[in-house]
C-alpha cells in the first residue's frame, strides 16, 4: 500500500506474527528505497524502505531482499545498498548474491551469520552461473563488496 499509516499497521502485524522466526524475505517490487519517493507517496509500496530492514532486524530477524538492477549500473548500486545498509544497522556482515537482474542482500543477526556465510560454498555449487556469490571486501568502516568478481568465479 501506498498508506503510510495503512502500510505501519500492516508491518507491525508482521513483527508481531514473525517474532519467533529467524529469517524474513522482502519482495519489493523494485528494491531499497529512492529519496524520489518518499515512504506513504504514491509509488511508495514498490520499495522496501530502510527504516522496515532496520525494524525487522532490530526485531532480531535475519533480512532477505532483493534490489532490481540493470547490468550497466549494478556493481554502483549494490554498493550504494552496502553502505546504507551497514551504516544504518552495523551488522556483522551484508551478504550479497547477483544474478543477471536481481541483486540479494542478506543481513544476517550476528547468531546466525556465520551458518548463513558457510551457505555461500553450497550456493556457488549448486548455482554456479546463475548466482554469483559476492565476496565483501574489508575496508575502514564497513566490508563492502567487491563487485565484478564472486567467490564462485573461476580466474
Amino acid at each position: 500500500t501506498d498508506d503510510g499509516p495503512e502500510r505501519e499497521q500492516y508491518f507491525q502485524r508482521m513483527l508481531t506474527e514473525f517474532e519467533d522466526r529467524e529469517l524474513v524475505f522482502f519482495d519489493p517490487d523494485i528494491g531499497l528505497d529512492v529519496p524520489s519517493v518518499p515512504y506513504g507517496r504514491k509509488y511508495s509500496s514498490k520499495y522496501l524502505y530502510l527504516a522496515e530492514v532496520v525494524e525487522a532486524y532490530r526485531a532480531g530477524m535475519s533480512v532477505l531482499f532483493f534490489q532490481n538492477v540493470v547490468p550497466q549500473t549494478r556493481d554502483r548500486v549494490a554498493t550504494d545498498c552496502v553502505a546504507r545498509l551497514k551504516e544504518a544497522m552495523q551488522p556483522r556482515v551484508v551478504l550479497t548474491y547477483q544474478t543477471s537482474n536481481v541483486t540479494f542482500f542478506l543481513i544476517p543477526q550476528r547468531r546466525n551469520a556465520s551458518h548463513f556465510q558457510d551457505q555461500d560454498r553450497e550456493i556457488g555449487e549448486t548455482w554456479g552461473g546463475e548466482i554469483t556469490v559476492i565476496k565483501p571486501r574489508a575496508s575502514r568502516t564497513f566490508n563492502a563488496p567487491s563487485f565484478g568478481k564472486g567467490r564462485n568465479s573461476r580466474s
